[in-house]
């Protein structure tokens, strides 16, 4: 059985916390997974992560509203916690998901062969892998979509910015909207 996932991503006004309209909309996505749920909000040059397990509706924890920034991911899933944030020379970023990899396992012994490390046997963690080893996040991001081989679309959020990308054939549902 293949994963159920679903992205969403925000830029708000500045000064304004988007954690609660990522929740908002995790809620009306919850039919792509109940399994688990998470966010990361960019805010004061760090990026603070969250990945509880079960339905968004469950969310018990209120400090979640207490993260400060105004731009940020969420991802809901069948199958893994997302989004996954961490450090590379491109600085801070969190990236989220949604698609399928079969390649994912071969992909991960490359990327171990040149030094990347991880904690997980998670396809997102290949791509992030793919996105660190890149001259810059876009040209990392450029070829995490290219070495991905199956359907896929995800959201990378950085200290400033998010940036969205899907495979080529559009197969996993994104939409970029104001």
């Amino acid at each position: 059985m293949r994963p159920n996932r679903g992205v969403f991503g925000i830029v708000g006004k500045e000064g304004t916390n988007c954690a609660q309209q990522i929740i908002a909309a995790l809620k009306e996505q919850q039919h792509r997974g109940t399994k688990h749920w998470g966010v990361a909000i960019s805010g004061d040059d760090e990026i603070a992560c969250f990945t509880p397990k079960g339905p968004v509706s469950a969310l018990l924890d209120e400090k979640i509203y207490d993260i400060q920034g105004d731009i940020g991911i969420g991802h809901v899933s069948s199958c893994d916690p997302q989004p996954i944030a961490g450090y590379s020379k491109h600085g801070p970023f969190a990236v989220c998901f949604d698609g399928f990899n079969p390649a994912a396992d071969s992909q991960r012994i490359d990327l171990m062969a040149r030094g990347a490390f991880f904690a997980s046997q998670e396809d997102v963690e290949v791509i992030a892998g793919f996105i660190s080893h890149g001259f810059d996040i876009i040209s990392g991001i450029e070829n995490a979509i290219r070495l991905t081989v199956g359907p896929c679309a995800m959201l990378v959020l950085t200290r400033d910015a998010i940036y969205a990308a899907r495979d080529d054939r559009g197969w996993r549902p994104l939409v970029i909207g104001k």
